[in-house]
């Protein structure tokens, strides 16, 4: 139920993204060219690609704006916290290789859920603001 209710969450986050992306750029072949580009510097700077310890200083406050990151935490915290299989957080179990071991699962959830506001918010407005007659 609670896997669920995270994927949920980052999936309308990232339909959101999508729907301000498009609402934001001047014609649909930017919005084709930037929200992929957007996307993988996301998958870079969530903590999958790159751990986030790894992450150059200059760049480390990119990653608190990913929402990716904080879905994928609250799911790895989910799964593998007080689990007692060799992939847990024990010694060299596998939320300690990607530094969450420390993680709360309802912040990181809250912190996704703060993201989405922000995105549709912006969406909406530039939706209601923005004159599509030009396109």
């Amino acid at each position: 139920m609670l896997c669920h209710l995270m994927a949920d969450a980052s999936l309308m986050t990232g339909i959101a993204l999508a729907y301000t992306i498009a609402a934001l750029a001047p014609s649909l072949d930017a919005a084709n060219a930037l929200l992929p580009l957007y996307v993988a510097t996301c998958l870079y700077f969530g903590g999958f690609l790159i751990v986030t310890d790894k992450i150059p200083k200059g760049w480390l406050w990119y990653s608190y704006t990913v929402f990716l990151r904080y879905g994928w935490t609250a799911l790895m915290v989910n799964q593998f916290q007080d689990n007692n299989s060799e992939l847990s957080a024990g010694s060299n179990g596998i939320l300690e290789f990607y530094g969450l071991e420390n993680q709360d699962k309802w912040a990181n959830f809250g912190w996704l859920c703060l993201i989405f506001g922000i995105v549709a918010l912006i969406g909406a407005c530039a939706m209601q603001f923005i004159d599509y007659s030009r396109r």
